[in-house]
C-alpha cells in the first residue's frame, strides 16, 4: 500500500471512531482547522521511523526537494528527513453551502493541489474532502409565480451530496488524471445520522470523507 493510501486509511479510521465528537463539532461554528488537527493526530498515531513522519503546516521553502514558496500546505508526510512522501490539502464542505460558496471552496482546493504539484512534481498531492450534512440544513426555495418551487441541491440526500462533490472536483482536475484514494462516502449511518450529545442545538449529523490524488 502506498504511503498516501495508508495515510487516508488512518484518517478515515480515526474519524470513524470519533463520530460523536465529529457530530458535536459540526453542529457548531465552521472549524476546518479542527479536522486538519485531528488528521495530524491520526497520522502521527501510525507513523514510525519505518513508515513515515508527518508535519503540519510546514512552509514549502522548508520542504526538501520542493521548489521554494511561502505558502503552507496542510499536511506533509516524509519517508525520511530528505524525501517527501505526500502532501495533503483539505477542505470542509457543508451541504448547506450555496453553490457560489461551494464552488469557491472547491476551486481553492484545486488551486492548492495544482500549486503543490508544481512545487513538488514527483510527489503525490492529495485533496482531502470532509463532507457534512445536518438535519437543520435549510431547504432553499425560489419563487415562481404565486408558487414556491424547491430548488434542488440544498437538501439532497447525503449520498447524492457525496456524488455531487465527486463529480465537481473530478471535472476541475480532469487534466491531471486524478485518482480516487477514497471516493466520497458517508461514514455515518444513512437512516438516522449521528445525533449531537447536547440538547441545543439538537441536530443529526452525517459526516463523510473523500480523498483524490494527482
Amino acid at each position: 500500500m502506498s504511503f498516501e493510501n495508508e495515510a487516508i486509511k488512518a484518517i478515515i479510521e480515526h474519524f470513524n471512531a470519533k463520530q460523536q465528537q465529529v457530530a458535536d463539532v459540526l453542529a457548531g461554528p465552521r472549524r476546518e482547522g479542527w479536522f486538519n488537527a485531528e488528521s495530524f493526530v491520526a497520522l502521527n498515531a501510525i507513523s514510525t521511523c519505518d513508515t513515515f513522519t508527518v508535519y503540519g503546516e510546514q512552509c514549502y521553502s522548508n520542504i526538501p526537494e520542493c521548489l521554494t514558496s511561502r505558502r503552507i500546505p496542510d499536511l506533509v508526510g516524509y519517508v525520511s528527513e530528505k524525501k517527501v512522501a505526500f502532501l495533503i490539502e483539505a477542505k470542509l464542505l457543508f451541504r448547506r453551502d450555496n453553490e457560489t460558496k461551494r464552488r469557491k471552496l472547491l476551486h481553492r482546493l484545486v488551486t492548492q493541489l495544482q500549486e503543490g504539484k508544481q512545487r513538488c512534481p514527483k510527489v503525490p498531492v492529495v485533496g482531502l474532502l470532509h463532507l457534512a450534512c445536518l438535519s437543520s440544513d435549510p431547504t432553499n426555495h425560489k419563487r415562481k409565480g404565486a408558487n414556491r418551487k424547491v430548488e434542488a441541491g440544498v437538501r439532497i440526500t447525503p449520498d447524492r451530496f457525496c456524488k455531487k462533490i465527486a463529480g465537481e472536483i473530478e471535472a476541475e482536475l480532469k487534466e491531471f488524471n486524478p485518482v480516487w484514494l477514497q471516493s466520497p462516502r458517508m461514514l455515518t449511518q444513512q437512516d438516522t445520522g449521528q445525533p449531537t450529545s447536547f440538547a441545543y442545538p439538537s441536530v443529526h449529523v452525517w459526516f463523510g470523507i473523500g480523498a483524490i490524488a494527482i
